[in-house]
Formats: C-alpha cells, structure tokens, sequence
C-alpha cells in the first residue's frame, strides 16, 4: 500500500525494464504504477452494466431498486475492502476499493435522477432552457 513499494510497484520494475532504456526503470515518481488502468476500466464497465440496467425492459420499478441495491452494496464492499485493510479507498491512484466505492455513490445519485427524472416525471428541471416538457 506503500508508493513504489507495492505489488504495481514491482510489476512495473519487471516490466518496464523488459523494453530498452537509457537508464533501469527503479519507479515512478508519482506513484502511479502500471496496472492502474484495470480498476479504471473496471469504472468503465460498470457504467455500461448500469446503461444496460436502463436499457432494459425491466419495470421502472425493478430498474430502481436494482440500481439502489447495487449502489448499497458497492458502498459496502468499498469500504469493507479498505476497513479490513486489503485495499485502500484511494481516489488519485484510483484503487481498486475506490473504483468500487464510487460506482456506489454513481448507482445512488443514478437512482436518485431515475426515479425523479423518469419515474417521476420531473423532466423539465435538469435542462431549465428547454422548451420541452
């Protein structure tokens, strides 16, 4: 958990010194390592997991309490991961426990615009310049 002292850290210095280069590659002085676009792409898919959700034909109903639901859970298991102290919740070098943390604070505000904007039927306040009801 340790900048440059981690399991990225030493996957880098592996990897990175497999390519030619003027100098050793010791590690990155940022922090950020390697693999940090996995947890990334994990943000990504989960975005279009929740697209999907929308997309569906499931009942407003059922797409509301599943993004809910997710939203609960996504919290829980983020922060579980870091208060066992497996992962941090690290937003700059976007950790795992981080990624998943977000996507639950996204489920809920998703939710929260679902139900008012869609099920609802309060479309006319997100877009104020709209001349559509």
């Amino acid at each position: 958990m340790d900048k440059n002292t981690n399991a990225a850290a030493a996957f880098d210095r592996w990897f990175l010194n497999l390519f030619p280069r003027k100098e050793p590659f010791r590690f990155e002085g940022s922090g950020y390592p390697t693999l940090n676009f996995i947890p990334s792409l994990a943000t990504m898919v989960f975005g279009l997991l929740a697209g999907g959700l929308l997309r569906s034909d499931k009942s407003g109903a059922k797409k509301f309490a599943t993004l809910v639901g997710c939203g609960i859970a996504a919290l829980a298991l983020g922060w579980g991961l870091e208060a066992a102290g497996i992962c941090p919740i690290v937003k700059v070098i976007w950790t795992p426990s981080w990624a998943i943390y977000s996507t639950g604070w996204t489920l809920l505000l998703l939710a929260a615009f679902y139900g008012v904007i869609d099920l609802a039927g309060l479309r006319r306040w997100p877009s104020p310049w709209s001349s559509s009801a």
